[in-house]
């Protein structure tokens, strides 16, 4: 017997055919600003006469091209190097700007620089931009770190990199701004698709690791396994509820409980572990909320911060840990929306079985049974399922592709479950049983059989049919060329080297007229 294979997740990398959308109305006042709102940087200066945006790529830029941002159009996923997430201090009237394309903030200075570096450690300090309403150009503010009583101004050299100078207030190579605001911060195009289930992974080696998988087995505490992805449970999945702007609450679908951390230690400990909360939790201590910005260093990943927080970033060290004021930079975090299910050639089709502690949506071009077996008339019953495959249900699977991507749902199927058991992990059997049916092929014909003789195990993640003292049969074939678009269907029990059934499902003794039979597994046709 062939064997089917459950294998790993797909990542999915962005958002796919969203956009995020740039008001056309700018702001350019500290009040205007709101605290975690995500903003294209407009500015003017001698160094650009037309005007341009600030954009991080390796390092801090002022971008000489006006038309790479346009207010009130989409910002693409590849234009995320413009946006920035501002933080207000409202103590001093400053804010601080991270980054969205890799998380990274513009640091402060000790002095004119003639840019403002890559920062990739964030090692250094944060950058607090005062305003300053420009006196050159109207409706602008100038950007300034405060330095004692020197004032060192944001702005561009000639090749457009961002530095920090002292100039004269009314210089007009001054870092000139207007914030144009993201509306609809929901479709930033990362890694994280909001509000929608995933697997969720972190690195075990800062940046340039993609580590293990993020589960709760019991619901609320937490481990981590290797490069596969723990499909036992599921508490394997979380979701991040909430937006770029605003931050997410990671909610384990299992618990109902939510990521947080308890900050009042991150004062006197190096590492403070995560854990798993209630989501209604009221102590101070505990923060929930999650900020999420790029990562390039893994394709598809992102960093992790607690709401509010710039330098602090999620690392795996010897378990899930958030560090305070840490300089490293931090451990890159990916998502998987889909579960990818290998099929097994039979003929001209794929086959597999499969049996999953979440629900998923059926992709297009597989069908999706669940199965009954039907005493009476010694048969399979199938039920074609729409939609949505629900938590452990087991079905058969169809296709023409050896691989089929099944994305992770919360919508909640209706198709009745059927027949079909499965085993969430290796499922032990005697070598030799008359207890189960699985899929296979029998005088290559599909169908489900008894077990290999020599088998002694049933694979994770598969659907089987349990006998409960049944008589033993030697199987049961399956051709789909009967049941392709139909909701139920027959297929007969092969019991006889003999037999013949018509597509009713009848056993008959030979063909009285022309059409289409089923002998010994095999489509007949009578002209």
């Amino acid at each position: 017997m062939k064997k089917t294979i459950l294998t790993v997740l797909s990542c999915v990398t962005a958002l796919v055919g969203s956009a995020q959308t740039l008001s056309n109305t700018p702001v350019s006042t500290f009040e205007e600003l709101e605290d975690g709102g995500i903003y294209a940087l407009k500015t003017i200066n001698d160094k650009a006469s037309n005007g341009g945006w600030y954009y991080r790529n390796n390092n801090f830029y002022f971008t000489l091209n006006p038309n790479d941002v346009t207010p009130g159009s989409k910002v693409s996923a590849d234009n995320n190097k413009y946006l920035w997430k501002v933080y207000k201090n409202t103590t001093d009237q400053t804010i601080a700007l991270v980054n969205m394309y890799d998380g990274v903030y513009m640091a402060s200075t000790t002095g004119n620089v003639d840019n403002i570096n890559s920062n990739n450690n964030c090692g250094q300090n944060i950058g607090y931009l005062h305003f300053e309403a420009s006196t050159k150009h109207e409706g602008y503010s100038n950007l300034y770190i405060l330095n004692g009583s020197n004032k060192y101004y944001a702005t561009a050299n000639n090749g457009g990199k961002l530095g920090y100078w002292t100039l004269e207030a009314a210089a007009g190579n001054q870092g000139c701004v207007q914030f144009y605001k993201i509306n609809d911060p929901e479709n930033i195009a990362l890694s994280v698709t909001p509000n929608k289930p995933c697997l969720l992974r972190i690195g075990d080696g800062e940046e340039f690791s993609v580590g293990g998988y993020i589960y709760a087995t019991d619901g609320s505490a937490l481990t981590m396994n290797g490069q596969t992805a723990n499909l036992s449970t599921l508490g394997s999945e979380w979701i991040f509820e909430g937006d770029y702007a605003n931050g997410f609450k990671i909610v384990n679908a299992s618990s109902k409980k939510v990521l947080g951390v308890n900050t009042s230690n991150l004062a006197t400990n190096e590492r403070t572990k995560l854990a798993l909360y209630d989501a209604d939790n009221t102590d101070s201590n505990v923060s929930t909320l999650w900020d999420v910005t790029g990562n390039t260093f893994i394709s598809g990943s992102f960093n992790l911060h607690v709401k509010g927080s710039i330098r602090d970033r999620v690392n795996d060290n010897s378990g899930l840990a958030f560090w305070k004021t840490g300089v490293g930079k931090g451990s890159a975090l990916r998502v998987y929306n889909n579960v990818d299910i290998t099929l097994t050639e039979v003929g001209s089709n794929t086959y597999a079985t499969t049996y999953l502690p979440f629900a998923v949506t059926v992709p297009e071009g597989i069908n999706a049974y669940t199965a009954t077996i039907n005493n009476e008339h010694n048969s399979i019953e199938l039920t074609k399922v729409e939609d949505v495959i629900p938590a452990e249900t087991g079905v058969i699977l169809e296709g023409t592709a050896t691989s089929a991507a099944f994305p992770l749902t919360t919508t909640e199927g209706t198709v009745s479950k059927g027949g079909l058991v499965g085993t969430l992990t290796n499922k032990t059997i005697t070598a030799g049983t008359t207890d189960y049916l699985v899929l296979g092929t029998k005088d290559g014909a599909l169908g489900f059989y008894l077990p290999n003789a020599a088998s002694t195990s049933i694979g994770a993640n598969k659907a089987y049919f349990e006998l409960n003292g049944q008589a033993s049969a030697m199987g049961y074939a399956i051709n789909f060329g009967t049941v392709t678009g139909i909701a139920s269907a027959t297929i007969n029990k092969q019991n006889s080297t003999n037999a013949c059934y018509d597509l009713s499902g009848r056993r008959i003794t030979s063909p009285v007229k022309s059409g289409l039979y089923i002998s010994n597994g095999k489509k007949i046709i009578v002209k």
